[in-house]
């Protein structure tokens, strides 16, 4: 396991490592950066404690805003389970960016592909992502998840 670090770099909070009780938001919260950018490309895994941290970051900010950027896909099933962690009342937490998994029938790659949450269209019984090519073959690539279901926190 990697322990949990917040590197800053600018005005983005890069979160790297496993987020356990150890994580440490503070320096997200007493940034005067609002809303507060932070960059989940680094994050191996969310521990059920590190879960509640997140919680915790989000109910530390009313208000002033959080961006997640570059979500992976552990993260986004999380957001799916825990809806306070995008969708409390009062608090604005913004889903930038996330990853989804697809695979390629024809090479049999699987990839996460980067996504940008303003470029999916989800009206609450359907979802339009865009399509995406293997980085191989250039075949379409398939998505390894039920997207509607996997995206089911930015339902309107």
């Amino acid at each position: 396991m990697i322990d949990f670090r917040l590197k800053a770099q600018g005005d983005v909070f890069y979160v790297i490592g496993t987020i356990t009780e150890k994580a440490d938001f503070a320096p997200v919260v007493a940034s005067p950066k609002r809303p507060a950018v932070l960059n989940f490309e680094g994050t191996i895994q969310v521990s059920s404690a590190g879960a509640m941290k997140l919680r915790l970051l989000v109910l530390a900010m009313p208000d002033q805003g959080l961006e997640f950027h570059e979500c992976p896909p552990f993260l986004v099933e999380l957001f799916n389970m825990i809806p306070d962690l995008t969708r409390m009342a009062g608090h604005r937490v913004s889903v930038v960016s996330l990853y989804i998994p697809y695979t390629c029938e024809t090479c049999r790659v699987s990839a996460d592909v980067l996504k940008k949450t303003a470029d999916i269209k989800h009206d609450g019984a359907q979802v339009k992502v865009s399509a995406s090519r293997c980085h191989q073959c250039g075949s379409p690539l398939t998505p390894v998840i039920d997207e509607a279901d996997f995206l089911h926190f930015l339902a309107p």
